[in-house]
């Protein structure tokens, strides 16, 4: 939550609140994965870690 003495007057605090707001937006709303992978980390060999193959087939798109 954003206090007021972060901001040097009330119409600051307004104005960076209202941007603040349209950023949460735009990132929950243009942001997101298309698919979230949580699992499949191989390190030791990134041919066949799930979130490598994800990007390269993104890539190639």
């Amino acid at each position: 939550m954003i206090s007021n003495h972060h901001f040097k007057n009330k119409k600051q605090s307004a104005l960076e609140a209202f941007q603040l707001l349209i950023w949460n937006a735009y990132v929950q709303k243009v942001c997101q994965p298309d698919t979230e992978i949580v699992d499949g980390d191989n390190f030791k060999d990134l041919s066949y870690d799930k979130k490598i193959i994800a990007v390269l087939q993104w890539i190639k798109q």
